[in-house]
Parts: structure tokens; sequence; C-alpha cells
């Protein structure tokens, strides 16, 4: 099994703080087809990446062919990842 992150482009981050929380959304794009163990890898590397930034990191995962369109209004990803200090 390949647990090497998968190539991604970020195709959108959303500051979503609120209170005392440090709240960011990522949605990126994946080759389609991509492992799974792939993918997470590449969620984790973001999360890893921006952890001393913020509180609280979604990262929502869509293939590469899902057009704009469907990526602003489709609740249906490939996989989701979260990492949360907030109460």
């Amino acid at each position: 099994m390949d647990s090497s992150p998968a190539a991604y482009e970020i195709v959108e981050e959303k500051n979503i703080s609120y209170a005392n929380c440090r709240r960011v959304a990522y949605k990126i794009k994946v080759a389609d087809g991509a492992s799974p163990e792939s993918v997470e890898a590449a969620q984790q590397q973001i999360i890893d990446e921006q952890i001393s930034n913020w509180d609280d990191i979604t990262v929502w995962t869509y293939n590469e062919s899902d057009t704009d369109e469907y990526i602003k209004n489709s609740r249906f990803t490939v996989d989701m990842a979260e990492y949360s200090t907030c109460q």
C-alpha cells in the first residue's frame, strides 16, 4: 500500500473563525482514483503544515474531475479530515 500523499490542488481556503476559535476549511482536489491512503496522507499533510496557525482545521476532498459548481454546492466528497482543539 502506498501511503505517500496524493498530489492535490487547494481550490478553496476559507477562514471560518468564531469567538476564540481560529478555524479554517480547505477544499482540495485529488486525482480521480487516488487511493484512500494517499488521500488521507494528503489531508494529514495539510493539517500538519497548518496546525500552528489554526485551532480547528477541516479538509474536504474532491475528485479532480469534479466541477467548481459541484464543489461549491455538493455535500458529497471523496473524504474529509478534521483537527480541532476548540471546545
